[in-house]
């Protein structure tokens, strides 16, 4: 995401070409800086009721005004900088949570597989991890559906696929990380905290 929503240069620009002050979206002058601004902005705030009503404007009328932009671009701003000086090292946003419910849960899990036969051969982890590979492709698949048509679940139809294929994954996870005996709940929280330390995208391009 762009830590700098309106940097100079692309409003520089997108100013001379839009006198008028609005940002157009139209076959010969689609802005490609309101379509990141909306990409960003609406995974920062999706909740924002502005950041909605302002796309909402966009997709309708073909444009959004350059003070709808700023304001966007002003709101998911403070919303990342609030979210980065909570979410920061020795910040104490991590050392008052606690993650070995995962263990507790690991444990449940592991239980019931072993009820239900699946340790009753020799134990093979390349197998395991295939397994858990297996339930994220299906994800994979189930999100290749246009949203309209995406099914729900077979077995648990309050649920979409989708949920129920990562729901699948976590399990066979938890269910492998307790018959190790594997830390998961503090190798989750000592890791989450480690990428709070790091820097932007993790200095990668997405």
């Amino acid at each position: 995401m762009n830590n700098n929503f309106l940097d100079t240069e692309t409003h520089g620009k997108m100013g001379k070409t839009f006198p008028e002050g609005c940002f157009r979206n139209d076959k010969i002058l689609t802005s490609e800086y309101v379509e990141r601004l909306f990409e960003d902005a609406l995974t920062i705030i999706p909740d924002s009721s502005f950041a909605n009503d302002v796309y909402k404007w966009w997709i309708e009328r073909g444009f959004i005004t350059e003070k709808q932009a700023v304001g966007l671009a002003n709101m998911a701003q403070c919303t990342l900088d609030r979210q980065h000086q909570y979410h920061t090292a020795n910040s104490g946003a991590w050392a008052d949570l606690d993650f070995s419910f995962l263990d507790q849960v690991a444990q449940h899990l592991h239980a019931t597989s072993r009820a239900k036969g699946f340790y009753e051969n020799d134990w093979n982890l390349g197998e395991k991890i295939a397994l858990m590979h297996s339930e994220l492709s299906e994800a994979l698949e189930a999100s290749r559906k246009p949203v309209a048509v995406r099914v729900h679940d077979e077995h648990c139809p309050e649920f979409s696929a989708i949920e129920i294929e990562f729901a699948d994954a976590i399990i066979r996870i938890l269910d492998t990380c307790a018959y190790m005996k594997l830390r998961i709940g503090d190798a989750v929280k000592a890791k989450a905290n480690f990428n709070s330390t790091r820097e932007y995208k993790h200095g990668k391009t997405f």
